[in-house]
């Protein structure tokens, strides 16, 4: 990986050494960190402990990071073979100093014996300082209520039902990766932008059931979701509906070792998004044949080992199954490994360490999406990274840290390496 360091970006790297927020992972999660109650400050060992009477929640992380590469840009120069003319591009890397914001306000209240509301806001984003980089900043807001019932008669057992209701908006410019100005189309010759075709707002509802016993956690979910895209001019429109169904089991093996497995079975149906054609003269974007259908399947496995008292090991692999149930064009196939260690310097300072290697394959598509004369298309993707959590005091948390990604694939035009460092404060209320 070739990556150009200067005295500014040594200094931030050296500067990274404390952390960032321990965010609020939600109910469904059972692992909640950190909680408050309104009349006295209390930490709760479990989420399953959030279901007491008046719980309040407020989370708020600041702080300034550096991103090598904002706009994911080529590394090298490259012949775009997708456009008629073959030009020989050459991309512009930029890169700058953003600063990352995170927000989350969690309320609850008993209804009535076993019965619990919550509210739930959480407001993430990234904002460039440099003005020319503002194509780069995006945030995710996601606003929710939720009802649970909560069953823990029995010590050895307990389970939970919750319904969620919820509603996102999301921003972020769809950019051309190349010099990260507004991505227009240049198929028409007219090069009109369509900046805004990632912009969009989602409502829908979740239902969780959960339940313990002994060993074991079993954890089952359905999610249902519409997603209104902003209508780009003279481009596909990105509306879809969204669902699946997930079944997550846990079990713990001892004292140091426990695994989880999870499979899920979700569904991407759009409205007018048209799918690709797969054919020997022809893989062109074409509204003659019909609407993108995708169907996933997902297999996830965790194992947690702790190795002594400052040292811990986690090793993750993801498989997924995509289906162009159209056309069959963008059948695909990923496979992730990501091995985690973490180790506790002192009470108040600790480190994560991982490295994660991820892979997609096609069977049909290929680069650029032309003809089948390119090579089948295919990423893979490289991940390091480090991070120090620094715990100043019980309500403020220091976190520095850096990641590097190196992306290979057969198309050209998404090529990239990238390095990001941060330095956040995270303070709970």
């Amino acid at each position: 990986m070739k990556y150009k360091f200067n005295g500014l970006t040594a200094f931030f790297i050296v500067l990274s050494i404390s952390l960032q927020l321990q965010a609020v992972e939600k109910i469904e999660n059972l692992d909640a960190k950190v909680v408050k109650k309104v009349k006295k400050r209390k930490k709760l060992k479990s989420i399953k402990d959030q279901h007491k009477t008046g719980l309040l929640f407020l989370g708020e992380t600041v702080g300034l990071g550096y991103d090598s590469n904002p706009y994911v840009t080529p590394s090298d120069t490259y012949v775009d073979y997708s456009v008629a003319a073959t030009p020989t591009i050459t991309p512009k890397v930029e890169s700058g100093f953003f600063v990352p914001l995170h927000l989350d306000v969690y309320y609850g209240q008993k209804i009535k014996k076993n019965f619990y509301y919550g509210l739930n806001a959480n407001i993430k984003g990234r904002f460039f300082v440099d003005s020319s980089l503002q194509n780069a900043n995006n945030h995710h807001t996601v606003v929710s209520v939720d009802s649970t019932y909560y069953n823990a008669r029995y010590k050895s057992r307990k389970s939970g039902l919750k319904a969620s209701l919820f509603f996102i908006n999301h921003y972020e410019i769809y950019v051309d990766h190349d010099n990260g100005e507004f991505k227009n189309t240049q198929f028409d010759g007219t090069g009109t932008d369509i900046e805004n075709r990632y912009q969009y707002t989602s409502n829908g509802v979740d239902l969780n059931y959960f339940t313990t016993h002994r060993k074991w956690e079993l954890w089952s979910k359905l999610h249902y979701e519409v997603l209104d895209y902003e209508t780009p001019a003279k481009w596909s429109q990105l509306d879809h509906n969204y669902y699946y169904a997930s079944l997550k089991g846990k079990r713990k093996f001892n004292k140091k070792s426990k695994g989880t497995l999870e499979y899920r079975y979700s569904v991407r149906d759009y409205d007018v998004r048209p799918s690709y054609s797969f054919t020997a003269t022809n893989i062109r974007l074409s509204i003659k044949n019909g609407a993108l259908h995708y169907t996933f399947h997902d297999l996830k496995s965790r194992l947690d080992r702790v190795l002594n008292k400052k040292t811990s090991l986690t090793v993750n692999y993801d498989y997924q199954q995509r289906i162009d149930a159209t056309q069959g064009y963008n059948n695909s196939q990923s496979h992730k490994i990501k091995v985690t260690g973490k180790y506790k310097w002192n009470k108040k300072l600790s480190q994560v360490l991982f490295v994660q290697w991820s892979e997609r394959t096609y069977e049909n598509a290929h680069a650029y999406d032309e003809t089948p004369q390119f090579e089948a298309k295919y990423y893979q993707k490289d991940d390091f990274g480090t991070t120090f959590n620094y715990k100043a005091s019980k309500h403020m948390t220091l976190k520095a840290g850096m990641k590097l990604e190196d992306q290979f694939s057969s198309d050209k035009r998404y090529d990239y390496e990238r390095m990001t460092t941060f330095v956040t404060l995270m303070k709970n209320f």
